[in-house]
């Protein structure tokens, strides 16, 4: 296998959830960062291993014989555990202590890994100090398309992770000149609503349409020859 996914999730025990979603919000907060670990590290390395997922699970209102190990416990995904500081997760205040309290569970649920699974624990820790670094902005282009060769107009799909959101950016290019731009689509930062979102793009009737997992996601009219 090779490894291409990580992720941290919560596990807290029923009676001390502060409310339903928190597990599920903590899990989409994450994505933006752990998406772009995937995509300009994980997905270069194609490291090879006994798994192809590492999950670090975060616990809290649990027994402590069921903290800190790490193991294959489903195939393909290698666990690891470690207690989750909820009080001071709770008190963060701002994106950069957010950054930096994740930050401690990759270095310690890495530790408690150790040298037993080959873990790229230098890789992926330099990918999350350059996302950092680059301003913590997570875009990427999702679909190029030149539609119409004689007036050279050319489509670009771009998608952009923040905390909050998923964001489908639609740009209408003339050459190198921007004729039209704009977001086309907003949803949780959650790969079952963004993965492969765009299944096609084509031209229907002066509409370009783009096509989406469950239908028709967007038409947007295109500017007559004379308006470019």
């Amino acid at each position: 296998m090779v490894i291409k996914r990580l992720l941290v999730k919560l596990s807290l025990e029923q009676s001390k959830t502060p409310h339903p979603r928190f597990a599920y919000e903590f899990y989409l907060k994450s994505r933006h960062l752990f998406n772009f670990i995937e995509r300009t590290c994980l997905s270069k390395l194609k490291q090879r291993a006994d798994y192809d997922t590492i999950c670090i699970d975060a616990r809290y209102g649990f027994d402590p014989p069921y903290m800190e190990r790490a193991e294959l416990v489903y195939p393909g995904v290698l666990t690891i555990v470690l207690p989750f500081d909820l009080a001071g997760y709770r008190s963060l205040t701002t994106m950069a202590d957010y950054y930096d309290f994740i930050e401690r569970i990759l270095v310690e649920g890495f530790a408690i890994a150790g040298d037993r699974f080959a873990l790229p624990q230098d890789e992926v820790l330099e990918s999350f100090r350059q996302f950092r670094s680059e301003g913590c902005e997570n875009t990427w282009s999702i679909l190029s398309k030149v539609i119409d060769k004689e007036r050279k107009l050319k489509v670009q799909l771009s998608g952009r992770l923040t905390a909050d959101s998923f964001s489908l950016e639609y740009s209408l290019l003339q050459g190198k000149v921007l004729v039209d731009a704009q977001v086309v689509f907003v949803g949780e930062p959650d790969e079952l609503i963004f993965a492969k979102i765009v299944q096609a793009l084509y031209v229907d009737q002066g509409e370009l349409v783009i096509q989406g997992k469950r239908g028709v996601l967007k038409r947007l009219p295109l500017p007559a020859s004379e308006q470019l």
